[in-house]
């Protein structure tokens, strides 16, 4: 049972005891509380400020970190794409100077400077309007979105050439303005999206430089002729001689696996398959 304090106090003096009375705190107390108040808050806000500036300051140097990040994987890019760009440039230049020398000497351009000469004429025509290029360049647009593939539109079109980082995933084409263009584009993405190999057997190229795995560039064009939404007999002849240029490094199974890509029956299978919407 509760009693106030008046009633406790009138108790004890029935009792005889009489309560001290406490003085007021005196204002020196009261000042030296305010003052301990004080620098306590202060205390907590300091605590605070610090911690609120550390957090902030490791936020500012992530951002900076990723912006530096994103701008270094962006000059990169930039610059390998300048790299080719001059390579094929030089290639180009090459090319043409050897032909002009070859004339001048009075000679005759060999089988691999006419073909060449072709490529560079090839590379050269816009057929951008055709419904059949139209309808490529939409599918590989679908692919390469879907596939979160780097399109670095650096090859010089003239250059029947193209790359492809299957590690990377990024491929180097020449603008898609024609079907052979749209091709190599093709075999590129082939190269990055195809089912994975057993055996990459990799040969050192006859320039002792480049490396070669004839079960990729099979199974690139394996994936090309199976997907591809237009094929025709140009396509079906340009597979045939970039798929001939790798006989040389083939083993025997491969080398049939190239004939039966590139025979007529293939061609057949692959307009067909077009034809009924497979």
């Amino acid at each position: 049972m509760s009693m106030s304090i008046a009633a406790a106090r009138g108790r004890l003096q029935a009792l005889g005891v009489t309560p001290a009375v406490l003085a007021p705190p005196s204002q020196r107390h009261l000042d030296r509380v305010k003052e301990l108040q004080a620098t306590f808050e202060k205390e907590i806000t300091d605590i605070r400020g610090k911690a609120d500036k550390r957090i902030s300051e490791s936020e500012q140097h992530r951002r900076e970190l990723v912006a530096e990040n994103r701008l270094h994987k962006k000059l990169l890019r930039e610059r390998l794409i300048e790299e080719r760009r001059q390579a094929d440039r030089v290639e180009l230049c090459q090319r043409r100077g050897f032909r002009k020398f070859l004339a001048d000497i009075g000679g005759t351009l060999g089988p691999t400077e006419q073909r060449q000469w072709l490529d560079e004429i090839s590379g050269d025509f816009d057929d951008r309007d055709n419904p059949l290029v139209k309808k490529i360049a939409s599918f590989l647009q679908h692919v390469w979105m879907s596939e979160a593939i780097d399109i670095r539109d650096c090859a010089d079109p003239r250059l029947a050439n193209g790359t492809a980082s299957r590690k990377g995933r990024w491929i180097e084409i020449g603008p898609l303005r024609n079907l052979r263009l749209c091709l190599i584009a093709l075999h590129e993405t082939g190269h990055v999206v195809h089912a994975e190999l057993l055996d990459y057997r990799e040969v050192v190229a006859e320039d002792k430089f480049h490396k070669i795995s004839v079960p990729a560039e099979l199974e690139s064009w394996r994936w090309t002729v199976a997907k591809t939404p237009v094929w025709t007999e140009d396509m079906h002849g340009d597979m045939t001689r970039f798929l001939n240029s790798y006989r040389r490094y083939a083993t025997s199974d491969e080398a049939t696996a190239i004939d039966q890509l590139c025979s007529n029956l293939n061609f057949r299978r692959v307009q067909l398959r077009i034809a009924i919407g497979e």
